[in-house]
């Protein structure tokens, strides 16, 4: 056995030795981790010193400059521009609808002068007056209709109350804007001579209102009944027969033409 391990041996050796190869030393771990520390940190320097550089050469001088030499300054560039004198009219060249420049202590400052108001011929003198007095006069009117529209409903109000005295007084008020011979006034007037059943002047009223407004129903009606009150009954016939063919599909009117047929 002896002489089976030794020659075992001697062969390892042979082999060693015919095979041999340097091999490295590992260094320990702490060493590693130094030299890493060592090489980030110089690193780290490189850098930093590099970019305190850089912002040492950006940075531009900014020199202090005192007030009696800034002041200087600018006094000097006011003696160079020509400040004008804003009250004469030599001073400043001006033009329709330009822009006048006006210097204020070396800053120029653009004043814009109101544009002038155009001149009309005759021609256009006469279309504008003619508008302008045809919107007066399309105002007043309104005006006037809103007048109105108050006043008969004030006068249907107080008829249907039987205010005699409120009716007179809207009644009068809406002649003196009307006038008294006015379609409305005459209407208003036959119908309170109706309700006084003055029957005759009712039947007057009710033709001037008619002769200015033929197709006013209620006012037609408030006529036969006039008729009918003095006894006219053929005259109420032939009045409604008119009514009736002018207005067919009133029922106000159908209920009329009944009535007189049975008469």
């Amino acid at each position: 056995m002896s002489l089976i391990y030794k020659s075992l041996q001697k062969i390892k050796k042979q082999e060693l030795k015919r095979n041999k190869s340097p091999v490295g030393i590992m260094p320990s771990p702490p060493q590693v981790i130094g030299k890493l520390l060592w090489t980030v940190l110089f690193i780290v320097l490189i850098l930093g010193a590099g970019l305190l550089w850089t912002s040492i050469q950006v940075r531009l001088p900014q020199p202090k400059i005192s007030a009696l030499s800034e002041k200087k300054s600018v006094q000097k560039r006011v003696s160079q521009k020509s400040v004008p004198n804003l009250n004469s009219k030599a001073s400043v060249t001006r033009k329709e609808n330009s822009v006048i420049p006006v210097t204020y202590s070396g800053v120029k400052v653009k004043k814009l002068r109101p544009k002038p108001k155009k001149k009309l011929n005759p021609l256009q003198k006469q279309y504008t007056n003619a508008y302008q007095e045809l919107k007066q006069h399309f105002l007043k009117q309104a005006k006037k209709n809103q007048q109105i529209a108050l006043l008969n409903q004030e006068l249907q109000k107080s008829f249907l109350e039987n205010d005699k005295k409120a009716v007179k007084r809207n009644l009068k008020k809406l002649s003196q804007i009307l006038g008294k011979d006015s379609f409305l006034v005459q209407k208003w007037k036959g119908i309170i001579a109706l309700q006084d059943k003055d029957y005759t002047l009712a039947e007057k009223y009710f033709q001037k209102a008619i002769s200015q407004n033929s197709k006013d129903v209620n006012c037609r009606i408030n006529y036969i009944y006039a008729l009918l009150g003095q006894k006219k009954i053929e005259l109420a016939r032939q009045e409604a027969q008119r009514l009736w063919q002018d207005f067919p599909d009133n029922s106000k009117v159908q209920d009329l033409v009944l009535r007189i047929s049975n008469l």
